[in-house]
């Protein structure tokens, strides 16, 4: 019997949750989700750059095969390192090479070049056996080089 008057009284206290924050609290509550970057980053700052590939392994996996790729950058800083098949899509070349890019967004001010331990990225690619039927290997390309993997069995 005394469960509810509570049960009303908690679906009116959550009720109110709903209403916009008062910007007397500290924020506006326009409830957009959206977020804008400083003004003080230069054009492009945010643009991926191809990144050196220091190594790359395939390894089997349920379903699939994961890719995993490591960079030493030239400086610390880098960050958001993606394997990228680019706009063609998962198609390997005539070869059954299947070109992965390596990119990572860099610092938008001078860092540090530092240990290499400290300039270390990687990044993993996970392809679908449905992808890999006529792939026979991977090309992880960077900046100056890039570097070959054969497919796992």
């Amino acid at each position: 019997m005394r469960r509810g008057p509570i049960c009303l009284l908690a679906l009116a206290a959550l009720s109110g949750c709903s209403f916009e924050m008062p910007s007397f609290l500290g924020r506006e509550g326009s409830q957009t989700g959206t977020y804008t970057l400083g003004d003080d980053a230069p054009e492009g700052a945010y643009d991926p750059v191809a990144v050196p590939v220091s190594s790359a392994v395939a390894e089997r996996a349920l379903h699939g095969v994961i890719l995993r790729a490591e960079s030493i950058t030239p400086t610390q800083g880098y960050y958001a390192a993606v394997l990228d098949v680019g706009e063609a899509g998962p198609e390997p070349d005539a070869s059954g090479t299947l070109t992965v890019r390596f990119t990572a967004l860099s610092p938008t001010t001078p860092q540090a070049t530092g240990a290499p331990q400290t300039r270390r990225l990687t990044a993993a690619l996970f392809v679908q056996n449905v992808t890999l039927r006529d792939v026979r290997a991977f090309r992880v390309v960077g900046s100056p080089n890039s570097v070959t993997v054969p497919l796992p069995r």
